[in-house]
């Protein structure tokens, strides 16, 4: 098969050829223009589905003609996290016949951090998306309204914001339960160094979190820009229970610390403390194991915790638990790496502003890829990818 497609992107025609590929290459070169060197050279396959990275009418033209062939496409997300299984989920839900697996390197139910914070927009998303999901993910969040302040023996509060708490690792079962309703298969305990450990895959969609090996790679492409925020911060839990999200402003002899704290389940709360380098320097904070570092925070906020301990989940990490955030954007999220189409998705791709709200960005990035089937024609013969436009 060798049928020439006529593909119009940002006022310009070309003329790409369809080598027997399916429609990855194409819409992907409809994306960007440097893709279309890599057709002829791209391996043939007798597998065609169409994925479109890009809404406008270069990958319409090219899904218009994939549209016509439909094959089984090998899809592995490399990263179990929110943003890999809420993609496999939703792409299995859209189109079953695909092959779709996910691979953690960590166990079922190790994770990272207490809980992650989705304001109601982005509840809102994911009720369209899979009402299923959605609607578990509701019965076990906790949601408020108000932010409250305490600052220098005042405290302010203000209301009408909309956020929901969820526990970390709640969520990723829930995720992890859909994906296997759905056909999706799961795989645990395996590291993967690289995209070229999938050659037989389709498509390769990087989900493998703020410090991806895969955007590491092929960094000359993905053009990372990463900024290691100056501030340390420790992502801690406790009993005591929250009504607000709260931020408390404790002043020691050396600096300021800040506390986040939220909500999110039952009985736990979320506890957050961060401070400038100069001030956790200064307290000698970079010699302390996690247990001296929990024992000065719960000293330094005492006050407010009220006798409640803080408690920690990060016993993997040597040393010390506190962490500069990174706020990283890529100039590309996509490539071809001779065998695979490469996406960068969530935290891989661009991170969020601050702990907390980290999770809300890779469920953002899922969603965009099928938010507009229901908008497309050919829906049952197709597959489409529409770029996110997520910060």
């Amino acid at each position: 098969m060798n049928n020439k497609v006529k593909v119009r992107s940002a006022g310009r025609r070309r003329v790409l050829r369809n080598l027997g590929m399916g429609a990855g290459a194409l819409t992907l070169a409809a994306m960007n223009p440097v893709h279309a060197s890599l057709l002829p050279k791209a391996p043939r396959t007798e597998k065609y589905d169409v994925i479109v990275i890009g809404s406008g009418m270069s990958g319409m033209a090219a899904a218009t003609m994939a549209a016509r062939r439909r094959r089984t496409m090998r899809i592995v997300c490399i990263g179990g996290g929110p943003a890999g299984l809420y993609f496999a989920l939703l792409m299995k839900k859209l189109a079953a016949h695909h092959d779709i697996t996910v691979v953690e390197r960590n166990k079922p139910y190790d994770t990272f951090g207490w809980g992650v914070v989705f304001s109601d927009q982005t509840m809102d998303n994911m009720r369209r998306c899979d009402p299923v999901s959605a609607a578990q993910v509701q019965q076990a969040f906790n949601h408020w309204d108000d932010i409250e302040l305490h600052f220098k023996g005042r405290v302010i509060r203000s209301g009408g914001h909309g956020f929901v708490g969820i526990g970390r690792k709640k969520l990723l079962n829930i995720l992890q339960a859909r994906c296997e309703q759905l056909g999706v298969e799961l795989v645990f305990e395996q590291d993967v160094d690289s995209d070229a450990d999938f050659p037989d895959a389709d498509l390769i969609i990087a989900s493998d979190g703020i410090n991806s090996r895969v955007r590491e790679r092929h960094a000359a492409e993905f053009r990372p820009d990463i900024v290691v925020r100056p501030n340390r911060y420790i992502w801690l839990g406790t009993h005591r229970q929250y009504d607000a999200f709260t931020f408390l402003f404790e002043k020691t002899a050396h600096g300021w610390f800040q506390a986040h704290i939220y909500k999110f389940d039952g009985e736990t709360s979320t506890f957050i403390v961060e401070c400038p380098e100069d001030t956790w320097l200064a307290h000698g904070l970079d010699r302390a194991d996690q247990d001296t570092s929990i024992t000065f925070c719960e000293k330094l906020f005492a006050a407010n915790l009220q006798g409640e301990k803080l408690m920690t989940n990060a016993r993997h990490l040597r040393g010390s638990a506190w962490l500069n955030f990174q706020r990283v954007s890529c100039a590309q999220w996509s490539l071809f790496n001779g065998h695979s189409h490469v996406v960068l998705m969530g935290d891989a791709a661009a991170s969020g502003s601050s702990p907390p709200f980290a999770t809300s960005v890779p469920a953002n990035f899922s969603m965009p890829f099928a938010a507009r089937l229901p908008e497309m024609p050919g829906r049952p013969r197709s597959l489409y990818l529409v770029r996110s436009t997520a910060p």
